[in-house]
C-alpha cells in the first residue's frame, strides 16, 4: 500500500468498523510488526505466499467467531 503501512491501517479499520475481523496478509520476514498489530487488534494473519486452504480456514474461523 503506498503511503500507509498495513499495521497502521488495521487500528483505523477497527475503530471505524468495530465488528470487523481483520486478517492481515503479510510478506514480512520479520514478523514483529505484524505480531504486535495482531496482538493489539487484528484477528489473525497469513504470511505470503499463502495457501488458499490456510486463508479460507482463517476466514471461516473469523465468521464463526462473530
Amino acid at each position: 500500500m503506498p503511503d500507509m503501512h498495513g499495521t497502521k491501517l488495521v487500528p483505523i479499520l477497527i475503530e471505524k468498523f468495530p465488528d470487523c475481523k481483520v486478517i492481515m496478509v503479510t510478506a514480512y520476514n520479520d514478523m514483529e510488526p505484524a505480531v504486535s498489530t495482531i496482538n493489539e487488534v487484528a484477528f489473525d494473519y497469513v504470511r505470503k505466499p499463502y495457501s488458499k486452504p490456510e486463508l479460507f480456514s482463517k476466514i471461516n474461523r473469523a465468521f464463526k467467531d462473530v
